[in-house]
């Protein structure tokens, strides 16, 4: 004797049984997105310390580049690097030991510059800076190493 499945089958559909789906994973780049993000600097307050204030502030840096009398002659100016987790906060300063410059990057995959924004406590516009983001110069080769969206965020007095 020879019994058919469909008749089987329509009875499961017809009253609303329906086969287990398998729990949807997030990728990476969903998770990064989504993680709440503690702020690392403080980049407001920072911008407007001296070079002094801001090693009490933060340590001892990663790196530092310190210009030869030479180099201050031609303008070139001292340099601080500081590093928590990922995000990397880079600090040039002028002759006269206030800041230039900072720079905002993160080593994360996929890491937003509104995540960047995050990690610096900073916003769109400040009354005691002005921002600008620094895309990839080659998005392509960024993604296929697994970088953040875009190379940082530039920050000036």
């Amino acid at each position: 004797m020879r019994t058919s499945l469909l008749p089987i089958v329509l009875a499961l559909l017809s009253t609303g049984c329906e086969a287990p789906q398998p729990e949807r994973i997030q990728t990476r780049e969903e998770v990064v997105r989504t993680t709440e993000l503690e702020p690392q600097f403080d980049i407001p307050a920072l911008i407007l310390m001296s070079q002094s204030e801001i090693r009490e502030d933060l340590g001892e840096p990663a790196s530092e580049f310190r210009p030869t009398e030479r180099q201050r002659e031609l303008g070139i100016s001292a340099t601080l690097e500081y590093q928590r987790g990922n995000t990397t906060l880079s600090i040039d300063f002028g002759r006269d030991g206030a800041v230039q410059e900072m720079f905002l990057s993160d080593a994360t995959e996929g890491r937003s510059a509104d995540q960047l924004f995050e990690l610096g406590s900073l916003e769109q516009s400040g009354a005691t800076y002005r921002v600008s983001v620094q895309p990839w110069v080659n998005p392509a080769l960024a993604r296929s190493n697994r970088s953040a969206q875009v190379a940082g965020i530039h920050v000036y007095p």
